[in-house]
């Protein structure tokens, strides 16, 4: 299995994870369930930064979880504009009016570096 596979597996096995309201019952996809953006990935990724959006950590979760953080394929980030920059540094950030065709195992980046999935 290549390790976008890998990536794209633990990422798929996250489906159905909903944030918590408070630091409690971090590991279990349902309990616990509110808006307060706490969750396991900050947790394990960056745990001073519970409370705030999480997406950008998710995907920095996932990909620790594949053993890519160290591999220099992707940033261990907690924001969305570190994933830009880090990527456009590299020159492998695209934008969609430049005709790329996202490939399985991308990230994508949406607005104003708002979000990442």
């Amino acid at each position: 299995m290549s390790a976008i596979d890998k990536l794209i597996e633990i990422a798929n096995a996250e489906v159905g994870y909903l944030e918590k309201s408070s630091n409690s019952q971090l590991d279990s996809k349902t309990a616990n369930a509110g808006t307060a953006n706490y969750t396991k990935y900050w947790r394990d990724i960056k745990p001073e930064y519970q409370g705030q959006p999480w997406c950008a950590c998710f995907v920095s979760w996932c990909a620790n979880e594949a053993g890519l953080i160290d591999s220099g394929i992707v940033p261990k980030a907690a924001a969305v504009r570190a994933y830009h920059r880090y990527y456009a540094d590299k020159g492998r950030f695209h934008y969609a009016s430049e005709g790329y065709t996202p490939q399985p195992g991308d990230f994508i980046v949406f607005g104003q570096d708002t979000h990442i999935g």
